[in-house]
């Protein structure tokens, strides 16, 4: 379902949950679009809360997972490949936006941090002969790869933030009446999104 798809069955919701006409016409398409990314990433992260309490897992599910295929640069300055997420990565704790970064073949690499990085290149760690990367915003940096890869693959939760109409919403299809209801809800005013979210991707914010 695209993004236009699911703010239109928002909108004929809302609109057949309000008896007051008037404040049914007030609820606007923009008033969705706002409130929309906040409501598929709350989702996401409900949906995977509740997979953590019942089944002890820590990964989200392989069905909000999406791969991305990037292409390999080369910063100077730090003497370091790195490589721009197409896509924006749903923030979670512990960086489990994402599950995966790895070589086309599917070798997978370490994640670190820089400072775990600095201490191994200091003491010569374990992790120093290893494909290691660590996060900085949109963009990853790898460290120890071979000369040979100019792409590589990723393994992530897409962010709902930035969706264009004509785009796919990054949530599997029968999670798509949670986001729907939450939004209604929100609008009906039985329910509202956390502030958290909200603030996050409200560009009046």
């Amino acid at each position: 379902m695209t993004k236009a798809e699911l703010i239109e069955l928002t909108l004929q919701k809302v609109q057949g949950g309000i008896v007051n006409a008037d404040t049914s016409r007030a609820i606007r398409r923009e008033d969705v679009n706002i409130l929309l990314p906040a409501a598929i990433n709350f989702a996401i992260l409900q949906q995977y809360r509740l997979i953590q309490r019942e089944e002890g897992v820590s990964e989200i599910p392989d069905s909000f997972l999406a791969t991305y295929i990037e292409t390999v640069a080369y910063d100077g300055d730090r003497e370091l490949n790195f490589i721009t997420l197409s896509k924006p990565i749903l923030g979670m704790a512990k960086n489990r936006g994402i599950r995966s970064v790895s070589s086309l073949k599917g070798d997978t690499f370490v994640e670190t941090t820089l400072t775990a990085k600095r201490h191994d290149s200091y003491y010569k760690g374990s992790t120093a002969q290893n494909i290691t990367y660590y996060i900085e915003g949109n963009k990853i940096f790898i460290d120890n790869l071979p000369a040979v890869v100019d792409k590589v693959m990723v393994r992530a939760v897409q962010s709902a933030n930035d969706l264009a109409d004509d785009e796919q919403v990054p949530i599997p299809a029968e999670y798509m009446m949670n986001v729907i209801d939450i939004l209604v809800n929100h609008f009906l005013g039985t329910r509202q999104i956390p502030a958290d979210l909200t603030n996050n991707n409200n560009p009046n914010n």
